[in-house]
């Protein structure tokens, strides 16, 4: 299990993207999102799961100066 925090490290996002991962999807998840101890850990399965959400919707970085035909 990892921790909301080491996950949004991980991969480069903010935690604030994880947990409305977890709000939207809170019936899918199910039981793979577990608090404990004031923190929020995802399963494995969760963090796949959530990891699946995000490659869904990859942010796409651009120069602003090149034009895009």
């Amino acid at each position: 299990m990892i921790t909301v925090k080491d996950f949004a490290a991980m991969h480069g996002c903010s935690e604030a993207i994880v947990y409305r991962h977890i709000r939207n999807h809170r019936e899918d998840l199910g039981d793979r999102v577990q608090k404990d101890h004031g923190k929020t850990w995802l399963t494995d399965e969760g963090a796949e799961y959530i990891r699946g959400l995000m490659k869904q919707a990859p942010i796409v970085v651009s120069d602003s100066s090149e034009e895009v035909a």
